[in-house]
């Protein structure tokens, strides 16, 4: 089993990630830190063998997830993932036990995670992407749901063997209403896009979630081009969203009634 790991650091020594990769039972064959600048390169670390560091300039110009396209794909070609197995995708603050590459790549999902960290079966992704990483402001997002849609077998925002993000990253209100606007580019319905803000509300206790919303309406208002498989997104989203009301009703029939 081959496996390649392109680890995402700005500036700072991605130290954590490299030492859970150090400990895995199934180690990476090679690691290539995709940085920002040269302070974030090392050269070698105990417990794994082949290191590389590519330093891609930020155009700042771009939003956070095209800039991660534009990294990774440089990365891509130089590299070859298609070589390997598996490749992950990883950013510099995530950890994660000396068993989560192994039981996630036995679990036999094609792509599993966030954009934290991301285990990706690299043959079938190449299939469907090609040699680069989607220059898109979704990033990791567009990844799963054209994965989805592709009839890859997909673990969507989790995995099996756990990882854990040693912080949460920040939304800025810029990048909330890109949120809205992909969302509705995905197709996704609008009352989706109103339930998972007000769950967002909840969860991060922040009324600044409700930008999506506008950003959702936004796109609508300037008839954003839809990604090519957001047909079938919106599907089934809305055949998941319409089973999950029913329960909820058949239950509260049920309390009702007993």
């Amino acid at each position: 089993m081959r496996l390649i790991a392109f680890v995402l650091s700005y500036r700072e020594k991605p130290t954590l990630v490299l030492k859970s990769l150090s400990a895995q039972t199934l180690k990476p064959e090679k690691v290539v830190i995709v940085a920002a600048h040269r302070d974030a390169c090392v050269e070698r670390f105990e417990g794994l063998g082949s290191i590389d560091c590519l330093v891609v300039r930020p155009d700042h110009g771009l939003t956070v997830g095209e800039r991660v396209g534009v990294a990774l794909t440089m990365a891509f070609r130089k590299y070859r993932p298609g070589d390997y197995d598996y490749f992950l995708k990883l950013d510099d603050d995530v950890v994660f036990g000396p068993r989560f590459v192994e039981v996630n790549v036995k679990s036999g999902y094609d792509v599993m995670g966030r954009g934290a960290a991301m285990l990706v079966n690299a043959g079938k992704y190449l299939r469907v992407f090609g040699d680069s990483w989607p220059v898109n402001p979704a990033d990791d997002s567009y990844v799963v749901y054209k994965s989805i849609a592709s009839r890859l077998k997909v673990l969507e925002w989790d995995w099996v063997e756990k990882a854990r993000l040693l912080k949460e990253p920040t939304r800025s209100p810029r990048r909330l209403l890109i949120t809205g606007r992909v969302m509705y580019r995905f197709g996704m319905p609008f009352p989706y896009t109103i339930l998972s803000s007000l769950k967002r509300v909840v969860k991060g206790r922040s009324f600044s979630y409700l930008i999506i919303i506008y950003g959702y309406f936004t796109a609508l208002l300037a008839r954003d081009a839809k990604y090519d498989f957001s047909t079938y997104i919106h599907d089934c989203i809305k055949r998941n969203f319409t089973l999950k009301i029913s329960k909820i009703a058949r239950q509260i029939r049920e309390s009702v009634t007993s």
